[in-house]
């Protein structure tokens, strides 16, 4: 942490706004202060809790962001930082992890929390950037494109797949059916992602993007089916499209463990060329990335 941010944390402890909690690697079970105690809203003399439990009082997308950088922590990445709403409705709590190397044994997670106020909250969307798409609730672009080099990383360092699977919804619609769909888009689409390491992003105007880490090409397209059908079913979606017909086009493409060395902007490239694959042949349908397909897909959004 910084000199102002060093300065903030110690006036926040004062005002009993900030706490501390600690994890080891593979363990289940998180320590904390009485600081965090009183911002979990779990009674001061508590020490800890599960892992799934802290989870579990963040809200969904706080989940997900704390996952992450649990997992990026211990992975090596640089420090992480994360802004988190608990469930509860208690303000937004912004947590700064840091690995401590320890005597013997694996290196400890630290967390230090403290709650923002609205003001800070404000503050830190003007200095980081919105983590988070006004309209969906989704991710970010921007996030969404940090989570893609890291998770891209990640892979290529632990010899993982990583698929891209990315969405146009009724790519020549006027912007106010759009818009109907991208909001129902947000409520559903964070439904279909089961993992905490699956990212779900607003990717432009009506194009969405699913990140799906260590997923092979198979899995890929069970996640890419399931997601179509449960879209298609959807009363609110087919009554938000125009006509009451949704269009739908998904672009789909994975690198295997062996592939990953060809870098993330191949696979962002292959999966617009799958996406603009499935618009050329007739649309409302999966495409999967072939290798006959162009690397760099036609000029058109």
């Amino acid at each position: 942490m910084g000199e102002h941010d060093d300065f903030a944390m110690a006036s926040a402890l004062q005002h009993g706004r900030s706490g501390f909690w600690w994890l080891q690697h593979d363990a289940q079970t998180v320590a904390f202060d009485s600081g965090m105690a009183r911002l979990l809203q779990y009674g001061e003399h508590a020490e800890s809790m599960s892992l799934e439990e802290l989870l579990e009082r963040m809200d969904p997308a706080g989940q997900d962001e704390l996952s992450n950088a649990i997992e990026a922590t211990f992975a090596g990445e640089a420090p992480m930082r994360c802004d988190i709403r608990l469930q509860s409705g208690a303000p937004t709590l912004s947590m700064r992890l840091g690995l401590v190397d320890l005597p013997q044994g694996d290196p400890l997670l630290v967390a230090s929390c403290q709650e923002m106020t609205v003001q800070d909250q404000w503050s830190q969307h003007g200095s980081l950037g919105i983590t988070r798409d006004a309209m969906t609730g989704l991710y970010s672009r921007h996030y969404f494109e940090l989570m893609l080099e890291r998770e891209w990383r990640i892979s290529m360092r632990e010899r993982h797949a990583l698929s891209l699977l990315l969405i146009d919804l009724q790519p020549d619609a006027e912007a106010s059916a759009q818009e109907a769909l991208l909001v129902r888009m947000g409520t559903l689409l964070p439904s279909s992602v089961f993992r905490p390491a699956d990212v779900a992003a607003r990717y432009s105007h009506s194009r969405l993007a699913l990140l799906l880490p260590r997923t092979e090409v198979v899995g890929a397209q069970q996640v890419a089916e399931r997601l179509f059908k449960g879209l298609a079913s959807d009363s609110v979606m087919q009554q938000s499209a125009p006509a009451g017909k949704l269009v739908m086009n998904m672009g789909l493409c994975c690198l295997n463990a062996s592939d990953t060395a060809l870098g993330q902007d191949v696979l962002m490239a292959r999966s617009q060329a799958a996406i603009h694959m499935a618009r050329l042949h007739g649309g409302d349908r999966i495409e999967v990335w072939q290798p006959h397909f162009p690397e760099v897909p036609p000029a058109w959004d």
